[in-house]
């Protein structure tokens, strides 16, 4: 490979690996999308009035109600998730794939998450390295301030031991000298008297 072709190539291969990667996302966004389309599609309106029923709904008779359903759902081995289940989008993947509708239900979800995961990690992609960097730095700068500072304390302690050292010979010096008489305390004082006994 010539070198001068090196550079486009890269380029090429980068923009076939942009253009794969936005596909890719693309597919996944419509897949999800069309599993919760054809979720909302099949769902009957549940403000709708059955003939026989009140149209006056007590406070207390909802509570009733659901808890009723939730019994009912749980009784016949019904989860929440059932309708997602056997939505049409979820019977259009097993079609296509082959997989049984448990599996095909389960390969959405897996698609939602990846969906999700991929925008999130594309949204922070921007921003998480200049935070990344960041915290490096002020971690880097922490640590030079706290070796600095462990260098100006033992820089200290190193004059400390030197003081002391020095003191010991001081103090052997001192013992060393003769003792000589202090002055008396009381020499002002009676210097004092003596001129004011002389002036009166």
């Amino acid at each position: 490979m010539r070198p001068e072709l090196a550079p486009r190539n890269l380029r090429a291969a980068g923009r076939a690996r942009k253009f794969l990667l936005r596909f890719a996302v693309a597919t996944l966004l419509l897949l999800s999308w069309s599993a919760f389309a054809g979720h909302a599609v099949g769902q009957e309106p549940s403000s709708a009035v059955k003939p026989g029923q009140q149209s006056s709904k007590r406070p207390h008779g909802n509570s009733l109600s659901q808890e009723l359903v939730k019994e009912t759902r749980e009784a016949a081995g019904e989860d929440d998730a059932s309708q997602f289940k056997h939505s049409s989008s979820v019977q259009w993947v097993a079609k296509i794939t082959g997989l049984s509708l448990e599996h095909a239900y389960l390969l959405c979800v897996l698609l939602n998450f990846v969906v999700i995961a991929a925008a999130i990690f594309w949204l922070s992609k921007k921003t998480l390295p200049g935070l990344f960097r960041n915290r490096t730095l002020s971690i880097q700068k922490a640590m030079e301030e706290a070796r600095k500072a462990s260098e100006d304390a033992n820089r200290r302690l190193a004059d400390i031991e030197a003081r002391l050292s020095k003191l010991d010979a001081e103090i052997g010096g001192m013992r060393a000298l003769p003792r000589r008489k202090p002055p008396p305390k009381n020499r002002g004082l009676k210097l004092r008297r003596r001129k004011m006994r002389a002036k009166s």
